[in-house]
């Protein structure tokens, strides 16, 4: 499955140096994160808010939209309301891999960061719990961390209903084990 992102190069970029790779993630089903078209630097409506500022910073700034964001089909978009916790974290971990094969000056074999807002919240810590090998750094802000008590009625109009979807299983509480 094809998989949209966008790759915000360092200011500076020199193609001989390796960079630090950072993921702002954002995985909410009603919008795509990705860029649908070329920006010279962050800050669109549905992503890219701390590009410019972390290609300052000398990082390279990633966007990978998962399957069940907006502007696609009905099967990729349903996708979401049954697969929202550990495919959504595989996709964008093999995302990144495959990036960086292309792109030796991705450094990501000391680790990627990643963060996130609201559901990019929710999703930047599960990204910590399933992939802990992977993913090294994480700044969770404000995340919907367990939809039974955050919004309930935006999680119904994506997730279905209490009896219809696991929200114990989608709840990050359930899995802060796996934290390394």
């Amino acid at each position: 499955t094809d998989l949209y992102c966008t790759i915000f190069k360092p200011q500076d970029f020199d193609d001989t140096k390796n960079y630090p790779v950072v993921e702002e993630h954002y995985h909410g089903p009603q919008i795509h994160y990705a860029p649908a078209r070329f920006q010279q630097s962050g800050g669109t409506t549905t992503g890219g808010l701390w590009a410019a500022t972390f290609q300052a910073l000398g990082f390279v700034h990633v966007h990978v939209d998962g399957r069940g964001h907006t502007n696609r089909s009905k099967t990729f978009r349903d996708h979401a309301r049954n697969n929202t916790d550990v495919d959504f974290v595989h996709d964008h971990v093999h995302a990144i891999k495959q990036l960086a094969e292309t792109r030796p000056w991705m450094d990501i074999d000391r680790g990627v960061g990643i963060y996130g807002h609201s559901h990019g919240g929710w999703g930047s810590a599960r990204s910590m719990f399933v992939a802990p090998d992977f993913y090294k750094v994480c700044v969770s802000s404000a995340g919907d961390h367990d939809d039974r008590v955050n919004h309930l009625w935006w999680s119904e109009k994506y997730y279905g209903l209490v009896d219809e979807f696991d929200y114990e299983h989608h709840s990050n509480q359930a899995h802060v084990e796996n934290l390394t």
